[in-house]
């Protein structure tokens, strides 16, 4: 998954996805976990945000997720 490169504040992230049974929901990157238990496939994933910003959108095919890692690592 790309917000785990190191160049992302993680806290800053939520993820779009569509759930079977709820429809579309949003839950904090922090609060994401892919384990075993609270597993769910990529393709239901259609958006992240960044402080309320969407940064990637998979319909739309937006992506300037690169763009943030680029200027995050640009003061160090």
């Amino acid at each position: 998954m790309p917000l785990r490169d190191p160049a992302f504040d993680q806290s800053e992230f939520v993820l779009v996805f569509e759930d079977r049974f709820l429809g579309m929901q949003e839950k904090s990157f922090n609060d994401f976990r892919a384990t075993d238990d609270d597993w769910f496939p990529f393709h239901r994933i259609w958006q992240f945000k960044r402080r309320g910003e969407v940064v990637w959108d998979r319909e739309k095919r937006i992506n300037i997720l690169d763009q943030i890692a680029a200027n995050s690592t640009k003061g160090k």
